[in-house]
This record gives structure tokens, sequence and C-alpha cells, in this order.
């Protein structure tokens, strides 16, 4: 049974009309499904969770059709088993999940490759903890500069006025560029797998990862979401001028060749700075704290790649 989570409101509408031809294609080919459309993100948590464990077939076929932020309530809403496969059909072109995992970002290819898989993975889940807040996550999370851009895309009024007119990259460049000369350091202690304890002065952002990309960005270029392992790559002790180059370079994953950024691979990684900073989990903001742990959990989830 194929359980389609709709968010009919993704990048501005578009994934209403997106599903209308899905749908075509489905009633076409005379296919056995369920849609759940959603009034807000938050909504999709619920209707994961009443899927996973109200539903009573037996094999439950998960569509996503949305963006990486109804993704990601999905995740965090879905009570995992062995039965659980989770497809993804991506609205707009913006998706590093996607990206990162070959998935089409054409919606009736990316739902040819659902009906017909050729090819599952069992994708490692992440998870990120601030204070008594637990969130799952898919691609990335992290916390400093690359949450506070996240935070400033929900918040903000020009960014929303420029995702209306489908303008929405430039919406990330200008809120980008802005916390680039705006953004706060904070000194900060990382300790990687218990163990290894980094004294980092002037920690701009930990950008952690189950794959390669954030938005556009490919901070973590070896990431590989079924090794078990994290990877963060850290901003530190760097100045404006470098830090805008090295987030260039990140657009084809040679960051690290500016002194002050690091990407380390771990388990576990606990963050703990000066000051309170903001954190997100697959660019879904969560909270400002001092304190942020995240590792790679034994829960996996198969999902269909193409």
């Amino acid at each position: 049974m194929y359980h389609f989570i709709v968010n009919s409101f993704a990048k501005n509408g578009l994934g209403t009309s997106v599903w209308s031809r899905l749908r075509t294609i489905l009633d076409q080919k005379n296919i056995r499904y369920t849609a759940h459309f959603i009034g807000k993100t938050s909504d999709a948590l619920d209707i994961a969770l009443e899927i996973t464990t109200v539903h009573t077939d037996k094999t439950k076929v998960i569509v996503v059709v949305g963006d990486d932020g109804t993704l990601n309530e999905v995740i965090n809403g879905i009570s995992l088993s062995e039965e659980i496969v989770l497809g993804y059909i991506p609205i707009g072109s913006g998706s590093g999940f996607a990206r990162a995992l070959g998935i089409s970002n054409d919606p009736q290819k990316a739902l040819s490759a659902i009906l017909k898989p050729g090819t599952y993975k069992l994708i490692d889940l992440g998870t990120i903890t601030t204070g008594n807040k637990e969130r799952r996550f898919l691609a990335s999370s992290g916390a400093g500069y690359d949450a506070a851009v996240n935070s400033s895309l929900h918040t903000s009024r020009l960014a929303k006025y420029l995702s209306f007119f489908g303008l929405s990259k430039l919406a990330f460049i200008i809120t980008g560029i802005k916390l680039v000369l705006t953004y706060k350091s904070s000194d900060s202690v990382i300790i990687l797998d218990g163990g290894k304890k980094l004294d980092v002065r002037d920690m701009l952002f930990a950008s952690i990862h189950n794959t390669r990309f954030e938005g556009g960005l490919m901070f973590a270029p070896k990431a590989d979401c079924t090794d078990d392992l994290l990877d963060v790559c850290v901003f530190a002790d760097i100045s404006r001028l470098k830090f805008f180059f090295a987030l260039l370079l990140a657009v084809i994953g040679k960051h690290n060749l500016i002194k002050g950024v690091r990407i380390f691979r771990c388990k576990h990684v606990q963050i703990d700075s000066m000051e309170p900073i903001p954190s997100h989990s697959d660019g879904e903001p969560i909270a400002k704290a001092t304190s942020f742990s995240a590792f790679c959990s034994n829960e996996k989830i198969r999902m269909v790649i193409k």
C-alpha cells in the first residue's frame, strides 16, 4: 500500500500542481494508494506516526511529496520497523538530500522509480539533542551560522517575498552574505566520540552530516549515509573574508583548503559554546542553546533510490 504525504504548499503552492500530475499517473496505472494532505509542515509528523502505528497493511511505502522540511517531519513521526519503505519526490530543485542520493528532481521520474524500484538503501538516521529537545535528521544538522541562516529564511519577510516569486535561491544568497558580515562567533569545545577534545576559538559553525550537501553547499564531500558515521565540518578562527571564500569553495567541496576549516568523522559529537547559538535539523530551526550533541543512531530507514 502506498501512502503519499503531500505538502501542497511546498515551493509556494507548486506541490498542488505536482500532485495533480502524479495522481493522474497513479489512477491510470490503477495503483492502490492513499493521499494524506498536510495543512502545515508539522502535520506531516502526526500523519507519519498514524500511518506507521494505526494502519494495518503489512508493508507500508510512505512517499513524501514536498521539500526537505516535510521529509524531516516525516522521519521524526515514523515508528520504524522492517516493513517501512520511504520514498521521496522533491518539489523544486533545492533538495540537497535528493541530490546526494541521486533522486530525480523530476517528479514523474521520481514516482516511476518508487513504483518500480531498482535500488534500496538502508539510510543512517542522525539525532541532534539540545536540552530536552531531540530531533532525527536525514541529511544534516548543525549549530551556529548555518542554523542562523535557516532560521532567518523562516522568519524574514524579504525571504518570504522573494520565495513567493520563485527567488528562494536569491533569498538564501542575500541572507547568507548578510550573516557572513554580522553573525557573532563563539568560543567552543568540541568532543568527538567522548574522547578527543578540541578547544575551538571563535567558532562560526559546526555542520554535521549524513550526506554531502547542506542546501547547495558540499560541506562534507566524503560523507556516506550508510557508514554509521557522521562527518562534522567546523569553521572557526577565520577572517570574514576567508569565511566568505570558504563558503564559495564549499560549492565544489574544496572549502577545507582554507585554514580554519576542518572536517572530522565520528559516531558522536558534543558541542559546548560560551554563548547560546542556534541549531537546526535538516534546515528546520530547533533552538538556541550552549550545549548540543549529535550522534548516528543504530536506527536506519529503507529508502527507494532509483
